[in-house]
């Protein structure tokens, strides 16, 4: 289970979702720029979370913003068979890798 705002970096934060511990959390103070009206999207390599200018891909291994995706969707949503990451918003609809 992920979410948001993180303890101590103001990103993401991953909770085990029995018990609640935080198992992870994201570092490299990307996340306190995070827009975090919406809730992320995790695939099995990265979490995706809306940013100011974007999507943004955060690597769960380093925990650190690898790409911004420049989009004005305001919804995220997974679809892990097609493996993209579908940004909606207005007239927008747009499809992102998914990893």
């Amino acid at each position: 289970m992920w979410c948001t705002p993180c303890r101590t970096s103001g990103g993401l934060v991953g909770v085990g979702a029995a018990d609640g511990r935080v198992r992870w959390e994201e570092e490299g103070g990307e996340g306190t720029r995070a827009d975090l009206t919406d809730p992320p999207v995790a695939g099995r390599k990265y979490v995706y979370s809306k940013g100011p200018s974007g999507l943004r891909r955060i690597d769960v291994s380093t925990r650190t913003t690898t790409a911004t995706y420049k989009t004005s969707g305001t919804r995220f949503i997974a679809h892990e068979r097609a493996r993209v990451v579908f940004a909606l918003g207005g007239p927008l609809i747009a499809a992102y890798p998914l990893e």
